[in-house]
C-alpha cells in the first residue's frame, strides 16, 4: 500500500473481475484439453533432457490456444486414469511400474515427444511392454516455436483445435499470442494476451470467416482488427 500506482491497478483489476465474473469463471472452469505428464522418475533419470522438453511443450501448447493441465506420476500410481483427450509425454524414458500399469488403461490420445519413451521403470530396468502412442520427433536443438508449429498442425487431428483463430494479415497464426476460449452465454469467449515485445494486429476468424467481437471489459466493439500491445490482455466475445 506504499505504492499508490500498484494499489490503483489492483483495484482496477478487482473491478474488472467483478464485472466479468461469469466470463472469468467460465474460463477457469473450462475442462483441460491436453495434459503434460509430470514424471518424477524421469526428472531423476533424464534430468534436463526431460525438463527442457516439458517446459518447451508447455509454452508451445499455450500459444496453440488450448487449455493445459498436468497428470502426475503419483496420480497414476494411485490408480487415477486420466480423462483428458490428449496426454503429452515429454521425453520421459523412465516411469514407475505402477504408473505404467494405470497408463495402459488410458483411452485418450497418447503423444510421445521423443523416441523410446517410458521404456524403463523406476529402478532403471527395461520393460518389454509398450503403449499405443503417436510419436513426435524431439531433440535438444528443437525450440518452443518448432514444437508450436508441429502442435498447430496436429490439433485438428487430435480434435482439440480452437474454433476461433487470431491470424495476421497473411492469415497465419502468430507465435507469442496466448489464447483460451470457452462457450459462455450463447457465444464464444476468447481471452488473448500478447507475450511479444512488440505490438500486434490480428483478425478474428471463425469457420474461415472474419468476425466481429465485443470487448467484455470495455464494452467496445472490435469490428476490424484486434490490436494488442506487449503484455496487453483482451477478453472478447465473438459476434458471428
Amino acid at each position: 500500500m506504499h505504492r499508490p500506482a500498484c494499489a490503483e491497478e489492483v483495484g482496477l483489476v478487482n473491478y474488472d473481475l467483478n464485472r466479468a465474473a461469469k466470463e472469468v469463471t467460465a474460463l477457469q472452469q473450462a475442462p483441460v484439453q491436453v495434459a503434460i505428464l509430470h514424471d518424477s522418475s524421469a526428472m531423476i533419470y533424464e534430468g534436463l533432457a526431460y525438463d527442457d522438453c516439458s517446459k518447451k511443450a508447455y509454452m508451445a501448447l499455450g500459444f496453440c490456444g488450448v487449455k493445459i493441465g498436468y497428470v502426475t506420476e503419483r496420480q497414476l500410481e494411485a490408480g487415477i486414469v486420466p480423462t483428458v483427450p490428449v496426454l503429452i509425454v515429454p521425453n520421459a524414458i523412465h516411469i514407475s511400474d505402477a504408473a505404467f500399469t494405470t497408463l495402459q488403461k488410458y483411452q485418450g490420445q497418447l503423444i510421445m515427444v521423443g523416441n523410446d519413451l517410458l521404456a524403463n521403470n523406476e529402478y532403471d530396468k527395461p520393460r518389454s511392454q509398450h503403449l499405443n502412442a503417436k510419436t513426435i520427433a524431439y531433440n535438444r536443438s528443437i525450440t518452443e516455436k518448432d514444437l508450436w508449429q508441429v502442435f498447430l498442425e496436429k490439433l485438428p487431428e487430435w480434435q482439440i483445435a480452437p474454433q476461433v483463430k487470431l491470424l495476421d494479415a497473411e492469415n497465419k497464426p502468430v507465435w507469442g499470442i496466448e489464447t483460451k476460449e470457452v462457450q459462455v452465454g450463447g457465444g464464444i469467449l476468447v481471452n488473448a494476451c500478447n507475450y511479444l515485445n512488440r505490438p500486434v494486429t490480428l483478425k478474428c476468424v471463425l469457420n474461415g470467416k472474419k468476425v466481429s467481437a465485443k470487448d467484455v471489459l470495455t464494452g467496445e466493439m472490435v469490428s476490424g482488427s484486434l490490436s494488442l500491445k506487449p503484455l496487453e490482455i483482451k477478453l472478447i466475445k465473438i459476434i458471428d
